[in-house]
C-alpha cells in the first residue's frame, strides 16, 4: 500500500522535485506517428533521464499514475547522464521497458518512486496535448519545461521552444451564409475547405469568409507561445438537417487520389484492400436528436460483397494512432472504439434490414441484433445519401465486462475472438441428435430457433454465409446467435425449405438437424407458426412496415435521388410494395413447404384475442394481435397458449370448456377453436 502522498504541486505541467539525481524527461501521452516499438506500434511512452555519473538499475522503482502503479521487476539500466525510453501499452510482459500503464489524452499526474515505495523521486503533471506532441524538461538541470512539438524519445532534449500551453479550440457559427468565429483575442484562426487537417501556413479566417452549401469548413486557433488547438469543424449540408447528420472530413487525396484514395474508382479502387494503410485519418462530427460529438478518427471501407458498389459502407475506429480522445457513442447503446456507418445500397435493403431489426425488438426474439440510427452522411460537405449508424458485432459490443468469450464466424466457424472448440462441439452434438438437456447446456437453443424461423421466413440466400455467434467463456456459457444483413429475401413462393435442407455440407441454421430431432422439430416448428400468427401476421407486419416507410419516405427518397444513376434500385415506394406482397404471402406458402418436406397435413385453426381492456392471449410466448384470425396450421405440433387477464379482469375458461386453467396446449386437428373467456375481476372474502 503506497503511503498518502502531498499532490499540491500538481499545480503546473512540469514540477521537479529537488536534489533528484532520476528525473521524469519527456511525456507523449498521443503518439500517432513520432516512434514506433519494435513490433511496429506506437503506444504512449515515457523518457527517464540520469543526472548521475553512474548506471541507476530501475529494478525496484514504481511508476504511479492516479489508482495505476507499474513495479519494475526486472533490471533495466539508465546509463550515466543518459535516457530510457517506456513504453506505455499496458504489456508489462512484452519486456523490461514496456510498463503496465497508459497515459490518459486529457492529462495526468505520474509520479517516480524508490524502491522503498514512498519516497517521490519525481513528479510530473500535464494536461491535454496534440497528437504528436510531448511535453518535457529543459535547461542542463531541468528545471524549466515547454511542449515539444518534434518530440525527442531517446535523445536530449531539444531547446526550449517557449511553448506553454494548448491555444482554446475556437468557437463556430453561420450568420446566414457567413462565417462568425469566437476565439482568443491574441489567436489566429486558420482554416481549410477541403477536408484537410489545418497547418500554419493556411488562410486566416476573416469577416466576409462565406461558406457555401456543401462546403465543411476545418479550423483551429494559432497563439502566441501556444501550440495550435484542437481542430473544430462547421458542416453547411446542402439542406437542413433536423433530425442530425454525421460530417467526416478527410484530407481529399486520402479519399478520392489515385493511388492513396479509399474510394477512387480505377484500377486501383479498394475494393477488397484492408489493413491500416487503408485506414485514413478524419475529423467526425456525430450530431443526432440526442448528442454530438466532435471526434479524431480513423475511417475506413466496410463489408465484403459491397465494397464494389458505388456507394460503399464505412468504419470508423477510435484509435491512438488517429489521435483519438474519445469514442463514437450511440445513444442507447454505449460507446465503442470502432462504430459502422452502413450504406444499404437501396430502399429494399435499407426496408428489409430494419424491418428484421425492429421485429426481433419488438418480439423480444433471441438472436442479437444491430440496433441502428438513420443518418444522412456528407463526405468533405457532399452529401452521400442515408446511412445507418450501427455498434459493432464484435468482441467489443458482446464481451462487455469482465468476462472473456469465444466469437465465430462464418460457415468454416472462424474465431475471431477465443477460439471455436466449443461451437464445433455443440453443432456436432446438435447434428448427432443429443438429448434436449445436453444441448441446452451448450447452447441457447431459443436463439436457435428464432434464427432458423427468420431464415425460414425470409429465405434469404446468403444465410449460409452471414452467421456469427458468441458465448461467454464460463463453464456455464452457451452459444448465442446475432442477425445481421437481412437484405437478401427470397421471392414468397421459392421453396427455401427445401433449398435450405438440401445443403451439401452442414450449414447454420442447420435446418436438417433441427428437423431429424423430434424435440427441437417440434419447437422450431411452434415458434414459426406463433410467429406467423403473432409479429409476422400480415395485418401486424405490414403496419410495422409502413410505420418504418412512413418514417423514413423522405430520407428514403432522397437517398434514391442521389444514387439512382449509379444504382440500379427500385424507388422506396416500390421496394415497400415488394415487401409487402412478401408479408401477404409468405406465411401461408411457408406453411405448404414445412408440411410438404416433413409430411405433415393441415388444419384451421380459429384464433380469437379479446379486447386489449380484457386481456391477452400468449402463443408460444407471443402476444396475439387483437380480433380474429384463421390459420391452416400443421397437425400434430401443439402451441402453448396461454390466457393473460388484463388488470381489474380475471380468466373465466375456454369457449371449449377444454382446459379451466389458462394454461394449455392447442393441437392443430384436435382444437378447431380457440377462444379465452374474461369477466370482470371478483373481490373474494
Amino acid at each position: 500500500m503506497f503511503r498518502p502522498l502531498l499532490l499540491f504541486l500538481c499545480t503546473t505541467w512540469g514540477s521537479l522535485v529537488a536534489g533528484q539525481q532520476l528525473l521524469i524527461n519527456e511525456v507523449q501521452p498521443s503518439n500517432r506517428g513520432t516512434i514506433a516499438t519494435g513490433e511496429g506500434r506506437n503506444p504512449d511512452w515515457v523518457e527517464l533521464v540520469s543526472l548521475a555519473t553512474g548506471p541507476v538499475d530501475l529494478q525496484g522503482h514504481v511508476l504511479s499514475l492516479g489508482l495505476q502503479h507499474h513495479r519494475f521487476t526486472r533490471s533495466l539500466v539508465v546509463p550515466p547522464k543518459g535516457v530510457v525510453v517506456l513504453w506505455c501499452d499496458g504489456h508489462a510482459e512484452r519486456g523490461a521497458d514496456h510498463v503496465d500503464l497508459r497515459l490518459p489524452r486529457e492529462g495526468g499526474t505520474l509520479l517516480l518512486i524508490a524502491p522503498d515505495r514512498s519516497t517521490v523521486l519525481d513528479l510530473f503533471t500535464w494536461k491535454a496535448l496534440p497528437t504528436d506532441a510531448s511535453v518535457g524538461r529543459t535547461g542542463d538541470d531541468g528545471r524549466g519545461w515547454c511542449l515539444f512539438p518534434h518530440p525527442t524519445p531517446g535523445a536530449p532534449n531539444g531547446p526550449d521552444t517557449g511553448l506553454r500551453g494548448v491555444a482554446a479550440a475556437p468557437a463556430l457559427h453561420l450568420q446566414g451564409d457567413r462565417v462568425v468565429v469566437e476565439a482568443a483575442t491574441d489567436a489566429e484562426v486558420r482554416y481549410t475547405l477541403d477536408g484537410s487537417p489545418v497547418r500554419m501556413d493556411d488562410p486566416v479566417v476573416r469577416p466576409d469568409l462565406v461558406l457555401r452549401p456543401s462546403e465543411v469548413l476545418r479550423a483551429r486557433a494559432f497563439a502566441p507561445h501556444l501550440m495550435p488547438g484542437p481542430e473544430v469543424l462547421l458542416t453547411r449540408p446542402a439542406r437542413d438537417e433536423p433530425k442530425g447528420l454525421i460530417s467526416i472530413a478527410v484530407a481529399d487525396h486520402l479519399l478520392n487520389g489515385d493511388s492513396a484514395g479509399i474510394i477512387a474508382v480505377n484500377e486501383r479502387s479498394n475494393f477488397s484492400r484492408t489493413g491500416r494503410a487503408w485506414q485514413v485519418p478524419a475529423l467526425v462530427h456525430i450530431n443526432t436528436p440526442d448528442s454530438s460529438q466532435l471526434l479524431e478518427l480513423g475511417l475506413a471501407v466496410a463489408g465484403s460483397g459491397s465494397r464494389g458498389l458505388p456507394k460503399r459502407s464505412f468504419k470508423l475506429l477510435a484509435r491512438d494512432r488517429f489521435g483519438s480522445r474519445g469514442e463514437p457513442h450511440i445513444p442507447g447503446e454505449g460507446a465503442y472504439r470502432e462504430v459502422f456507418l452502413r450504406a444499404d445500397a437501396g430502399p429494399s435493403t435499407y426496408l428489409r434490414n430494419v424491418f428484421m431489426e425492429q421485429l426481433v425488438l419488438r418480439a423480444g426474439l433471441q438472436v442479437e441484433v444491430q440496433p441502428g440510427i438513420p443518418l444522412p452522411l456528407y463526405l468533405n460537405g457532399r452529401y452521400q445519401g442515408l446511412y445507418r449508424l450501427l455498434p459493432p458485432k464484435n468482441a467489443e459490443r458482446f464481451g462487455r465486462g469482465e468476462v472473456a468469450i469465444d466469437l465465430v464466424d462464418g460457415p468454416a466457424a472462424k474465431a475471431l475472438k477465443g477460439g471455436s472448440e466449443g461451437y464445433n462441439a455443440a453443432i456436432a452434438a446438435l447434428h448427432r441428435g443429443a438429448p434436449l438437456d445436453s444441448l441446452q447446456r451448450l447452447m441457447d437453443l431459443q436463439s436457435l430457433v428464432d434464427l432458423a424461423a427468420i431464415d425460414l421466413y425470409t429465405g434469404r440466400a446468403d444465410h449460409d454465409l452471414n452467421v456469427r455467434a458468441w458465448r461467454p467463456r464460463t463453464p456455464d456459457g452457451r452459444w448465442r446467435w446475432v442477425l445481421f444483413d437481412m437484405d437478401l429475401w427470397s421471392l414468397p413462393a421459392e421453396n427455401t425449405v427445401e433449398r435450405m435442407c438440401s445443403a451439401g455440407a452442414p450449414e447454420a441454421p442447420y435446418l436438417s438437424a433441427l428437423f431429424a430431432h423430434e424435440a427441437t422439430r417440434q419447437r422450431l416448428l411452434a415458434r414459426t407458426e406463433a410467429l406467423l400468427l403473432t409479429a409476422l401476421a400480415p395485418a401486424e407486419a405490414s403496419s410495422l412496415l409502413d410505420s418504418i416507410a412512413t418514417a423514413d419516405a423522405a430520407a428514403l427518397e432522397r437517398d434514391h435521388a442521389r444514387w439512382a444513376v449509379a444504382l440500379d434500385r427500385p424507388a422506396p415506394r416500390e421496394a415497400a410494395d415488394g415487401i409487402r406482397a412478401h408479408i401477404h404471402q409468405r406465411p401461408e406458402l411457408l406453411l405448404g413447404q414445412l408440411a410438404a418436406r416433413l409430411g405433415h397435413g393441415r388444419a384451421v385453426v380459429r384464433f380469437d384475442a379479446p379486447p386489449a381492456a380484457q386481456g391477452n392471449v400468449l402463443i408460444e410466448g407471443l402476444p396475439l394481435p387483437e380480433g380474429h384470425q384463421e390459420a391452416r396450421l400443421l397437425r400434430g405440433v401443439p402451441l402453448h397458449v396461454v390466457a393473460v387477464a388484463a388488470p381489474g379482469w380475471e380468466f373465466s375458461g375456454w369457449s371449449d370448456r377444454s382446459s379451466a386453467s389458462p394454461v394449455r396446449d392447442v393441437l392443430p386437428g384436435e382444437h378447431a377453436r380457440v377462444t379465452p373467456r374474461f369477466r370482470p375481476a371478483q373481490l373474494r372474502p
